[in-house]
């Protein structure tokens, strides 16, 4: 089986606020797979990053999110990264990013191949204060 994904979006509010909801299927996930997710605003702030491992052959995830395809990490390329890999990851970090192109480029990067992946994030529209 080859490594294949698909994401959706949806505008939501929640108490108030318009967020943009992004949810993101992978199956057979590579610990190098990427998954483009195009359409994002192109400046904003990821307020919460959630996703969670089907595990058969990995025992963890640890994401990280990039604005290009191939990205660096540590590098401007590179929006966001997970602090602790685990079966379950669920951040609050409230990310302000900016993106040429309005592309999150996210590897879950699980520790072994050909488990599933299932991930949901939301992003706010512009700069929080």
């Amino acid at each position: 089986m080859a490594y294949t994904y698909s994401y959706d979006t949806k505008p939501v509010l929640i108490r108030g606020r318009r967020l943009l909801r992004v949810t993101l299927s992978e199956s057979d996930v590579q610990t190098n797979s990427e998954a483009r997710v195009e359409g994002l605003p192109r400046y904003g702030t990821l307020v919460r990053y959630k996703a969670t491992l089907t595990p058969v052959a990995a025992t963890q995830i640890d994401p990280a999110i990039g604005t290009v395809n191939g990205w660096v990490a540590a590098s401007q390329d590179e929006l966001a990264q997970n602090q602790i890999p685990d079966v379950h990851i669920d951040n609050q970090d409230h990310v302000k990013y900016f993106t040429d192109e309005g592309v999150f480029v996210i590897r879950n990067t699980p520790d072994a191949n050909g488990d599933s992946i299932e991930t949901e994030f939301y992003i706010a529209v512009g700069w929080e204060v």
